[in-house]
């Protein structure tokens, strides 16, 4: 079963968006494969927020995100981590209660 996780950078992380988009979610998403992870997004969020930016990372399943992170390619994936942020992201896994009519 699919899973979300949420990563709130603080304002202070000094996360490189450019490479966040353009290298570093194109690496994990090569390394990985899409059976693994699913899907992402990332948001700038308000001024007045104490985080610069939200990511949201759609696993295929906890247990795929727990191996993926502890293979030979999750451990190139978090090592690139270095290269585009100054501190990590707080993580959260968000776990739907409900949800309203319509599309988003």
């Amino acid at each position: 079963m699919p899973v979300t996780f949420t990563n709130l950078y603080d304002r202070d992380a000094g996360l490189d968006v450019d490479y966040y988009l353009n290298t570093h979610m194109p690496l994990v998403q090569r390394l990985l494969g899409p059976e693994v992870m699913i899907s992402w997004k990332i948001w700038k969020l308000p001024g007045d927020s104490p985080f610069s930016y939200e990511g949201e990372v759609v696993w295929g399943s906890l247990e795929a995100r727990e191996a993926a992170l502890k293979s030979k390619e999750g451990l190139q994936c978090i090592a690139d981590l270095q290269n585009f942020v100054k501190k990590p992201a707080m993580v959260l896994l968000r776990e739907p209660v409900g949800e309203g009519p319509g599309k988003p």
